[in-house]
């Protein structure tokens, strides 16, 4: 495990101690502050000394609040609870006591767009929990944790990368009822429907679920395998997993989804990443997210957003009205806006490096 790993553990034990958060969940603002992590070790910043720390909140403050509104607020008051973490845990060092005021300084009022998302995961908080739990519970990445548990056991061989093998990419596929195969070269003539992959990262979905299920510990990987994680017990055990890990484990999901290879994104997927993004904002606060209908949408981007939103439908974290304009069910709006948020940041935090992307 990375020192990066481990802060994030210890600052999330830390964050669920505490009475006020920045964020409307623990897995939101964990999800935020690896996002600033990767921003920081980018910028070749070290991110758990007091110096590093004020470095990082200079480059958040230069984050594009436009293209990701609230983003520069939401980053700001993760690092605000993290200064805090790192004031109880070295008993007020006089150093992070300086980037606490430096941070509050930055610190401005919160942009309307993400308070109207914040304000969607608040209102969720009302919804009673086992109803919330239900409806999370039953989406399809985590109603088939048992199987791909079952499947792992003590332990599965996995690639050099941590990957699944390709010999085991269609039967891991097939729990989230996708249909793919693993193959060492791509057919000549392939059959519709079916998807091919020279590695995991091919098939969307199973990279998104992969990723989501160790970052939440419910498997963890060693150089050679992948076994159970510490979370999997709560499987095991009644009454079952809890609310807090199905969501981050739904939220996370999407996240990725949204995010996978991002560094790697041309424009054209930057605009289906965007465009998705920007439906499922409506769904969640039709009357607070304005879109222009008027704007044309290149062919190819409009099918590669109904693609995208094909697989949250499918995977159970929305479904989709005839037209194919996505609908959020009242019990999964707060983990869904949790997992746009983290989807935003590290939208905008990829735009750091290079804005105009090649085609």
């Amino acid at each position: 495990m990375s020192v990066d790993d481990i802060v994030a553990r210890d600052f999330a034990v830390w964050l669920l101690g505490q009475p006020t958060i920045a964020a409307p969940s623990v897995d939101e603002e964990i999800a935020m502050f690896m996002a600033l992590l990767a921003m920081a070790r980018k910028a070749r910043i070290d991110p758990h000394s007091p110096a590093g720390v004020d470095a990082l909140a200079d480059e958040a403050f230069e984050l594009d609040d436009e293209s990701a509104p609230g983003i520069i607020e939401a980053a700001l008051e993760t690092l605000h609870d993290y200064v805090h973490y790192r004031l109880a845990e070295s008993d007020g060092n006089p150093a992070w006591e300086e980037v606490h005021e430096a941070i509050e300084d930055l610190s401005g009022e919160p942009d309307p767009l993400a308070s109207v998302l914040f304000d969607v995961a608040e209102a969720a908080e009302e919804i009673d929990p086992a109803e919330r739990l239900a409806a999370c519970a039953a989406t399809r990445v985590v109603a088939m944790v048992p199987q791909l548990l079952d499947w792992i056991g003590t332990g599965r061989k996995v690639t050099a990368t941590g990957g699944l093998r390709r010999a085991d990419i269609e039967t891991v596929a097939a729990m989230l009822e996708v249909s793919a195969v693993g193959v060492n070269k791509l057919p000549a003539d392939p059959s519709p429907g079916i998807v091919y992959a020279l590695s995991m990262d091919d098939v969307p979905q199973l990279a998104a679920w992969w990723s989501a299920l160790l970052v939440a510990e419910v498997i963890e990987r060693t150089s050679t395998q992948v076994r159970p994680g510490p979370a999997a017990a709560e499987w095991a055990t009644e009454p079952g997993p809890s609310l807090d890990l199905v969501e981050m484990i739904a939220g996370l999901f999407l996240t990725r989804l949204l995010t996978q290879d991002i560094a790697a994104w041309t424009s054209h997927e930057e605009r289906v990443r965007v465009l998705t993004m920007g439906r499922l904002l409506k769904a969640l606060a039709p009357g607070d997210v304005a879109v222009d209908e008027e704007i044309a949408v290149p062919p190819l981007v409009e099918s590669g957003s109904t693609s995208y939103l094909s697989m949250l439908a499918n995977a159970g974290l929305i479904t989709q009205d005839p037209s194919g304009a996505p609908r959020v069910a009242p019990a999964l709006c707060g983990m869904v806006a949790r997992g746009l948020l983290a989807a935003l940041a590290f939208l905008d935090i990829a735009s750091l490096d290079d804005p105009d992307v090649d085609e």
